[in-house]
């Protein structure tokens, strides 16, 4: 979601690794990027286009 489609942020874990715990300070920073930050805007902006080319692709004639 983060690289392929770009439509996530990166969480940081406990251990710094991908596959770790995550603690509520871990989420604060990057919840506050999707809602309020231009990466958030970005997100949007490429779901709603993702969203768009789904609703083109079942549409077709």
């Amino acid at each position: 979601m983060v690289e392929e489609i770009k439509i996530g942020l990166r969480v940081e874990t406990c251990d710094g690794s991908v596959r770790g715990f995550v603690k509520w300070e871990g989420l604060e920073k990057p919840i506050r990027e999707l809602m309020e930050g231009e990466k958030g805007k970005e997100a949007r902006k490429k779901v709603k286009e993702i969203g768009e080319a789904a609703i083109n692709a079942v549409n077709v004639e």
